[in-house]
């Protein structure tokens, strides 16, 4: 974050081992074209999960209006957000149409409303493959990429009956940097029958063949948000560590994880291809898991920058706190930034006691952040 927040910056440089094959892959219909002055730098922003607990859409409702408001969660870190290039987030509930069914844990389906409000907080890409995308079934994959697409999002991950799932390409005019998205699994729902296509399930050769498409399109890096560990867990599993290095030997560049609903620490792998960044857990964006460590959460920012065919990338951490407040039987929530926190008058000492524990937390987990 280039104007305000950054926490700590690591300049590592990736060496871009291109394949040229001849792969028989559609052009994806997600490309994005960035155009800017100075092009010779992106910057991607991250967040973890973000999720839709029934006090979550039952407090964004307005009676006078009858319409779901969910805009009030990030008024404290707008600011943050709009300071990137592209921001990229993992929707952990589906979209449904239907009121009657809205419904929280454990098979999350939430009001359409959500798609507008990621939009108008800046969001340009909602990775959906996760452990809650087959939770409404075939409905409700293809109901949460419509809402997604209508408001002028890109789902990532998951893809219509009808259509490849394919991975997305960011340019910029100056470098290419392909996305894809995968999931453990789906919590034991099954992915719709006759269409397993539609919610990407991390294998290996999932993994080959989302690569494979992305190196047909002459990308210069590539990124995997993937779904994976064990949940409330603040160090990474054996097998997190293991898909990493299975990821940095097919050449991916950056790895970006969710699901544990803990932040966990970064790091890099390296392989004979690859050298990886890698940030095991982001932690939860929003949510209603009010004890320590899923009340907070962390937005990653990548600065890449391209000099002849190499990368290099610095790495910027803002943690955050997410503020439940009951006033006059009326629940909000709101993400606070623990770096510069706004002057917000309700928050109690119990508050304020809470957001110095979790940065500290943080700081236990990123020692070498700036502080």
């Amino acid at each position: 974050m280039r104007n305000g927040g950054i926490m700590k910056k690591i300049l590592v440089l990736l060496m871009i081992v291109l394949l040229f094959g001849n792969v028989g892959f559609a052009h994806s219909d997600y490309d994005l074209f960035y155009g800017k002055e100075d092009n010779h730098s992106l910057t991607l922003m991250f967040t973890g999960d973000i999720m839709v607990h029934g006090t979550q859409y039952l407090s964004a409702y307005k009676a006078s209006s009858g319409e779901y408001d969910f805009s009030p969660w990030f008024h404290y870190i707008l600011g943050h957000f709009t300071s990137s290039d592209y921001l990229i987030g993992n929707l952990e509930t589906t979209l449904t149409e239907d009121p009657t069914s809205y419904s929280g844990f454990p098979r999350f389906r939430s009001p359409v409303a959500i798609a507008k409000a990621l939009k108008n907080a800046s969001f340009d890409v909602i990775a959906t493959a996760n452990n809650h995308s087959a939770d409404n079934g075939f409905y409700g994959i293809e109901t949460t990429l419509k809402h997604l697409e209508n408001n002028g999002l890109i789902p990532v991950g998951t893809a219509y009956g009808d259509k490849e799932n394919l991975p997305i390409i960011i340019d910029n005019g100056r470098m290419k940097i392909g996305i894809f998205s995968s999931t453990f699994g789906t919590n034991g729902m099954p992915v719709p029958s006759g269409y397993p296509h539609m919610v990407n399930v991390t294998t290996e050769e999932l993994i080959d063949e989302q690569i494979a498409y992305l190196k047909s399109q002459q990308v210069d890096g590539i990124l995997a948000f993937v779904h994976w560990g064990h949940e409330y867990q603040r160090k990474a599993h054996s097998s997190q560590v293991e898909v990493a290095n299975l990821l940095s030997s097919k050449g991916v560049d950056w790895i970006i994880g969710s699901h544990p609903h803990s932040i966990q620490p970064d790091g890099y792998v390296a392989t004979e291809k690859k050298v990886t960044y890698v940030n095991y857990s982001l932690g939860n964006l929003i949510s209603n898991q009010r004890w320590r460590y899923s009340d907070t959460g962390l937005i990653l920012s990548l600065t890449i920058e391209k000099f002849n065919d190499s990368l290099y990338t610095d790495v910027d951490y803002l943690p955050f706190w997410v503020d439940k407040e009951d006033e006059y039987n009326q629940i909000s929530y709101t993400i606070i930034p623990l770096i510069d926190p706004p002057e917000i008058n309700r928050l109690s000492p119990l508050d304020r006691r809470l957001m110095d524990e979790a940065l500290s937390d943080f700081y236990e987990l990123y020692p070498n952040a700036k502080k």
